[in-house]
């Protein structure tokens, strides 16, 4: 996200003393509190102090007519709407604004109304390139630049920051708005008068500038920048904004830890602020992150979240946005038409935004699921965005549409177009670092490589891919170019391209390079249930005597240890891949999954991101706790092989998952609870009764959140009910605390 750019030059600005606003309003003191109010917000812009954003609209809702009008209040209005992203209500703010100073500029106030057009105009430009209206931009970044010190730009950022002369011409030669020429002379303003701040702001939206070029090498050394000179910021909000861009950057690059890192401190930040916003497109970042590590589960869920959020602030260009990272989840996965459908949601939520830049990026994505889907028109249509791309030196898409493009010529067998389209993406890809975009979709074009490496296209670019690749993109590479393995074994790598992914929790699943194993075609439940067994005790052999007790109790030796060589042959012919190691390996006299196949199970990722929620919580980090909590109950997709309820094998590992889930859901509904999200509460709790209808803390929870929601008579039946299923099912009666809970909501009182 831009960072809403704002020049402090109120200098010689003497605050009131910073008091409890709500008593101000109180007393109708509008004028000191209208000067408070605008105290806050110029110190949260200039990243010195972190103020609520729930606080601040609630203080400027609550001041009547017509103070409501003043400057300070549209201007702080204009700046809540441009970090909800609702930039067309912004706009009308700050061009009444733009147009009171304006007027003044003739008059006794010239001096104020030149520190306050400083102030909007840069807002007003960012405003309206987010809206895709360029010239209007152009308009307000040339206003702002009259104030601002005239000279050469180019010599003064080399001077600053140590960039190179070219780097700095570079940077002004491919900007359609004025927007970058703009910063630039800022940064030599802000040098000026030695305002970290502002260089620190300046320097997040050159960065940002990158990341919406497709560099994100470039983007990184200036929001690193940019994140060095907020570090001795006391506000977060800033700091936020920054942490988020940066995020991206390293997500682009291939720095997935780096990435999730950064954007668990994004959510932590965006819940002790208070903005939505920020936590959503902190979540829908982060669903990126592990896109690419080929989690889909969790992304998708993060995704979800995301837009449900983006769709509470009606934040359109969000929406839009998420939906391209979904169609890019989609087409990974192998489903051209969901991928296409989530591009051609992106378009309809686009409509009515003027960025072309973004249009194009959509467009993008709609042709790309054409191509995968054989659609008539697909290749010229993808060929005209590649080119519009071009243009705009977009180089990020313009790789990604090149490799598509060669994926297309290679089918209509055109020799002569794929190796030009291979040479374009990979030499491009090289150039920007783009090498893992390209990893990241060989999972559904690794056929690409197969021209690649019979052409002795870019050798040094396919040793990049197979480093950059996941395990189930060498996978798919080594399926379709066998050809590939000595440089796949060159990479150290040929352990991961055997990767496979278990889901044990709810309908038992196998998936291999991210497509799913046709378990049907083993006509065998014995040999799925021996399959089963091991993935169950992965990492330990299970004897054979083990096995022919779980699997064959009733059978007799012989039969037995026939029907078990059966099953064995059975998985190897269905679950083995073309070359390599077998899945199932025999030792001793036992039998265990092949170490050196990658497993991604559903139960370890449910492990892992449990037990991560309560390292941040013993470290009292609701923010990133609460996050990793919400991904655990996400991936518990049911209880642990359901199919096997009566295999004493399983039980164990059965009572102690689903223990740990509920555990979990209650601890999430109390959380809910707290902050009066009563709906949720009362979700989690029924969906505990459902599992367990015994258990007391679950009615309890219940009751409590119907109290508080004011549903006293609702709460007092779900007292009533627990009574019941503990006379019938224990004989007993409730617990002192439950009845003690009971008596507050008989009696209204506060519970």
């Amino acid at each position: 996200m831009k960072e809403p750019l704002s020049i402090n030059a109120f200098r010689n600005y003497q605050p009131p003393p910073v008091v409890d606003i709500w008593k101000l309003l109180d007393a109708r003191d509008y004028p000191t509190a209208v000067a408070v109010i605008w105290y806050a917000v110029c110190r949260a812009i200039q990243g010195e102090a972190d103020v609520s954003l729930r606080d601040l609209s609630a203080w400027v809702d609550a001041l009547p007519e017509p103070w409501d009008r003043a400057p300070e209040v549209k201007g702080t209005r204009a700046w809540l709407h441009i970090l909800e992203r609702r930039h067309t209500p912004s706009l009308v703010l700050l061009e009444e604004v733009a147009d009171h100073w304006m007027r003044e500029l003739e008059g006794s106030r010239s001096e104020e109304a030149r520190a306050w057009l400083l102030n909007i105009l840069p807002a007003q430009g960012i405003a309206y390139e987010s809206v895709g209206r360029l010239e209007l931009a152009r308009r307000a970044f040339a206003m702002a630049r009259q104030w601002l010190p005239k000279g050469d730009a180019p010599l003064r950022v080399v001077r600053l920051l140590d960039v190179s002369a070219d780097e700095a011409t570079r940077l002004l030669a491919t900007d359609a708005s004025g927007f970058a020429a703009m910063l630039l002379d800022a940064l030599a303003f802000f040098q000026a008068r030695d305002d970290k701040s502002g260089l620190a702001r300046v320097a997040h939206n050159l960065g940002h500038q990158y990341l919406d070029r497709g560099d994100p090498a470039a983007a990184r050394y200036w929001l690193e920048r940019a994140l060095e000179l907020k570090q001795s910021q006391q506000g977060s909000l800033s700091r936020a904004y920054t942490l988020d861009s940066l995020g991206i950057c390293y997500q682009q690059l291939g720095l997935l830890a780096e990435a999730q890192s950064v954007l668990d401190r994004v959510l932590a930040l965006s819940d002790r602020l208070g903005s939505t916003v920020m936590q959503a497109y902190a979540l829908s970042d982060l669903g990126d992150v592990y896109r690419d590590r080929d989690d889909t589960a969790t992304a998708l869920e993060l995704y979800h979240k995301a837009l449900i959020l983006k769709q509470q602030v009606r934040d359109t260009f969000g929406m839009a946005r998420t939906q391209l990272s979904l169609s890019t989840l989609y087409r990974r996965q192998g489903q051209p038409g969901l991928a296409a459908d989530s591009a051609v949601e992106a378009l309809t939520q686009s409509h009515g935004l003027q960025n072309a830049a973004f249009r194009d990026m959509i467009d993008l994505h709609v042709h790309i699921a054409g191509i995968l889907l054989e659609a008539e028109g697909a290749t010229p249509a993808l060929k005209a965005v590649v080119h519009r791309l071009e243009t705009r030196q977009a180089w990020r898409w313009v790789v990604l549409g090149q490799w598509y493009l060669a994926l297309a010529a290679g089918r209509a067998d055109a020799g002569v177009d794929v190796s030009a389209h291979l040479n374009a993406a990979l030499n491009q890809a090289s150039r920007w670092r783009h090498l893992h975009l390209l990893a990241l979709e060989l999972p559904v074009t690794a056929v690409n490589c197969k021209a690649v490496v019979e052409l002795g296209i870019c050798p040094e670019a396919l040793a990049g891919l197979v480093k950059r690749a996941t395990p189930g993109g060498l996978a798919a590479l080594l399926h379709h170019v066998p050809a590939a393995a000595a440089v796949v074994a060159a990479a150290g790598r040929m352990a991961e391209a055997r990767v496979m992914g278990l889901q044990l929790l709810g309908t038992f699943r196998v998936l291999q390079a991210g497509r799913e194993v046709d378990l049907s075609a083993a006509r065998s439940q014995k040999a799925i249930s021996l399959f089963k067994l091991l993935a169950a005790r992965r990492g330990r052999p299970t004897t054979r005597e083990q096995i022919l007790e779980a699997i064959w109790p009733e059978a007799d030796q012989e039969v037995a240890d026939r029907s078990l060589e059966v099953a064995l042959s059975t998985l190897r012919k269905l679950m083995d891949p073309p070359r390599g190691p077998s899945v199932i390996l025999r030792r001793g006299r036992g039998y265990m999954l092949n170490p050196e196949v990658t497993l991604e199970v559903d139960v370890d990722r449910f492990i892992h991101h449990l037990e991560k929620g309560n390292w941040w919580w013993q470290r009292r980090q609701k923010g990133p706790a609460l996050s990793e909590w919400l991904l655990a109950e996400s991936v518990y997709g049911g209880d642990f092989l359901p199919d096997d309820q009566y295999e004493d094998w399983a039980t164990a590992d059965r009572e102690r998952l689903r223990e740990q889930y509920l555990d979990l859901v209650l601890r999430l509904g109390e959380l809910m609870l707290a902050e009066g999200r009563f709906d949720e509460t009362v979700e989690r709790a029924n969906r505990v009764l459902a599992a367990d209808p015994i258990r007391e803390t679950a009615y309890r929870l219940l009751m409590r959140a119907y109290a508080r929601r004011g549903d006293r008579a609702v709460a007092l039946r779900a007292s009533h009910r627990c009574v019941e299923v503990l006379r019938r099912e224990l004989g007993e009666e409730p617990m002192p605390e439950t009845q003690e809970l009971a008596r507050r909501i008989r009696t209204g009182e506060r519970v």
